[in-house]
């Protein structure tokens, strides 16, 4: 038996605390020697990367399937990667007892110089991400391509890949290993991804079933899963090991390894795009009001992207349990929402308060139609 194989394990749920190991130009030889000795048992690797923010497509999308591909293409294309971040474990669910298991790659960037938004500048710093030493340590792309190329990381079976909405991921990662910006296809897109991580699982795209978190983020999943964070949010290393651990536990816990459907598929492109009954209000904001999308800065379209669907949620249950007159009193909420919207820095929004309106229209008008029936069966059964 190998010494490898000798060595004490631990089941990743037990793991209460580990060492993340930051790789930086000095050490990024040794690190990575280390990783490919121990992909030989544990062959499941978790994959997260921090990048300068979304940027702007400088064109129209006439389909909305395509619409998140070409925006990762172009944002991608234009832009530095600034970490990648990286656990294993093996197919049981355990990583080492006595070693790291996650390292998070950190590369040259100049805030100065490099292309970044301000938003995202402020996020990751906030997070404890050093650019003074990415600037003075950082990895060089070129290096790391021409080393992560020569070895058993890519191009190999036996592993198995897991992101969270992984298509930022693959993208920046392909396309240094590539050496050139990624196909402007999504077809196209899956062919090189498949050539490069033959088994990919995308955890967005396997609980795109899952009513009570499909459109939930990383964190409200993994606590949704009860599943603990170890190390910063916005960090690579801490964002892969959560990754890691919502991924097992939607494994052994939830979907039962009832997944072979959903392999190789990226949550948002091409196969991958889902259209939930929430998601269709911001696909349609998106689409029918591109530019005005377009000119929002980063933290409206997070905002856009994050906190409508939930919204939309919320408004929708929450009409579908009132009674018609309750009804009548959120569609005047909504409407003075409407009319003071500029009033609360909102006037991007009014298409979505447009669309609620409307569901709160369609919401009232039927509940007096049931209300209307309910006094007319209690009138013609008083007069009998």
């Amino acid at each position: 038996m190998s010494q490898q194989g000798t060595r004490k394990k631990l089941k990743l749920k037990e793991v209460k605390t580990t060492q993340i190991i930051d790789v930086w130009q000095d050490n990024f030889e040794k690190e990575l020697c280390e990783i490919i000795k121990l992909i030989e048992e544990y062959k499941i690797i978790a994959l997260d990367t921090e990048f300068p923010g979304i940027q702007q497509l400088p064109y129209k999308v006439s389909h909305e399937k395509d619409f998140e591909f070409k925006l990762i293409r172009e944002s991608v294309k234009n832009s530095k990667i600034i970490q990648i971040g990286i656990s294993l474990a093996n197919e049981d669910g355990e990583v080492p007892a006595d070693r790291p298991f996650t390292w998070q790659f950190n590369f040259n960037f100049d805030e100065e110089n490099d292309q970044i938004k301000q938003e995202s500048l402020d996020l990751l710093k906030n997070a404890g991400i050093d650019f003074k030493e990415l600037k003075k340590r950082g990895i060089s792309r070129e290096q790391f391509s021409d080393l992560v190329s020569e070895s058993d990381i890519i191009l190999n079976e036996e592993l198995t890949w897991i992101v969270f909405h992984g298509g930022f991921d693959f993208a920046y990662l392909l396309q240094m290993l590539y050496g050139s910006p990624i196909p402007d296809s999504s077809s196209s897109f899956y062919n090189l991804l498949k050539s490069f991580f033959p088994n990919v699982y995308d955890v967005k795209y396997l609980i795109k079933d899952l009513q009570y978190m499909k459109d939930s983020g990383l964190n409200k999943v993994a606590q949704e899963l009860k599943v603990d964070r170890i190390g910063p949010q916005h960090q690579a290393g801490s964002d892969s090991l959560l990754t890691l651990g919502v991924f097992f536990k939607l494994r052994d816990d939830v979907l039962q390894q009832k997944m072979k459907k959903s392999i190789n598929v990226i949550y948002g492109i091409g196969e991958g795009f889902i259209v939930s009954k929430t998601k269709d209000y911001l696909q349609h904001y998106k689409l029918k009001y591109h530019q005005q999308y377009q000119d929002m800065d980063y933290t409206h379209q997070n905002f856009m992207n994050q906190q409508m669907p939930n919204m939309t949620d919320y408004f929708e249950q929450m009409f579908t349990n009132m009674n018609p007159f309750q009804q009548f009193s959120a569609h005047k909420i909504i409407q003075n929402l409407s009319n003071h919207q500029n009033n609360m820095q909102m006037g991007y929004y009014s298409p979505f308060f447009n669309i609620m309106q409307q569901q709160a229209e369609l919401n009232m008008m039927q509940g007096h139609k049931n209300m209307d029936a309910i006094y007319k069966k209690k009138y013609s059964s008083a007069k009998m």
